[in-house]
């Protein structure tokens, strides 16, 4: 009887690692998993035949591609069969993948190191390769998968490259020292966030996401227009004191922000940055630690911030109130 379980139990555990997609790079676990090794750059599609397609859930690509390989990849993510479904649904594995110059009048062109074209593929899980040196514009937009991890090699992240993607987090690692507008735009999902050091969080960056809680890194000396506009569940923000300046929109219809604290060396606020004449600002509480005003020159009012009290450094009390209360509820000393 104890020989049978053994048995039994012996049978589920391999019939387990059969239905696996492939722990390990390279290794093909089950019919479902395929996997193609293309010798020359814009010949993968000649390694793989339909009916191998049609069977696999789970796609491994390995060696020098290009922009004709790239276009075939995502075709393999994202065209729908008769059912609707594409045809590698769990996992693209390109991450023993070398992007290589190409060149195609049907495919475009593709960038040594850059990753491009993979935009709409509906697989749960993306691996990149790890040799890339950059993401390049809406590479990655409208992806479904849940999680993407960003090679330690990628230095910059272009427009757009998630944008209204499904993604729900996201480390970006402290090699990548510039984004793109736009890069992360309407990601719905994406509730957590961390940055790495740069100067500039750009245009649009996070504009309608999910963030609830953003710790924005020493360094960033720019967060700009409409960064995170309409992240309505963003609650916590933490601004570094290398920040310099806040553009316009930047915070507008953050509905759960009640308290921001503006570190001491700002220089430049936009007088829309947390709302304008149409949008009242949710913030209640705005500790401003300068001991002198910084809005645009000429402003006299803020705009949306007629519920919001101003606190101000103590000893600074006087010449913030001889100047006006800007547009906030009122001015007060801390």
């Amino acid at each position: 009887m104890r020989k049978t379980s053994v048995l039994a139990a012996m049978a589920s555990a391999f019939l387990l690692m059969l239905l696996s997609c492939g722990d390990e790079p390279g290794r093909v676990d089950s019919l479902e998993t395929l996997t193609v090794n293309v010798k020359v750059p814009g010949t993968l599609i000649d390694n793989v035949k339909p009916e191998e397609l049609v069977e696999a859930k789970c796609l491994i690509v390995r060696g020098d591609i290009n922009c004709v390989d790239l276009a075939h990849i995502r075709n393999f993510g994202y065209a729908p069969d008769e059912h609707g479904n594409a045809p590698v649904k769990e996992l693209l594995d390109m991450s023993g993948c070398n992007i290589v110059d190409g060149e195609s009048e049907e495919f475009g062109i593709s960038e040594k190191d850059v990753l491009s074209g993979l935009g709409w593929i509906k697989c749960k899980d993306i691996r990149l390769p790890e040799s890339i040196r950059a993401i390049g514009y809406s590479a990655l937009s409208y992806v479904e998968t849940r999680t993407v991890r960003i090679p330690d090699k990628v230095e910059s992240i272009g427009i757009g490259a998630f944008a209204h993607s499904c993604v729900s987090e996201m480390d970006i690692p402290s090699t990548v020292k510039s984004m793109g507008r736009f890069v992360f735009w309407d990601c719905q999902q994406l509730r957590r966030i961390s940055l790495p050091e740069m100067k500039e969080i750009p245009f649009g960056a996070f504009s309608g996401c999910a963030l609830e809680q953003v710790h924005i890194p020493e360094g960033v000396e720019i967060i700009g227009d409409g960064a995170f506009e309409g992240c309505r569940m963003l609650s916590e923000l933490t601004l570094p004191r290398s920040l310099k300046k806040i553009g316009m929109s930047a915070f507008v219809s953050c509905e759960s922000l009640k308290s921001l604290t503006v570190p001491e060396g700002i220089a430049e606020i936009s007088e829309y940055a947390f709302g304008d004449n149409f949008l009242k600002s949710p913030l209640k509480e705005l500790h401003y630690q300068a001991k002198e005003p910084c809005w645009i020159y000429g402003v006299t009012v803020v705009a949306g911030v007629e519920d919001c009290v101003l606190y101000v450094p103590r000893s600074s009390l006087f010449r913030f109130e001889v100047s006006g209360n800007w547009g906030f509820k009122d001015v007060a000393g801390e």
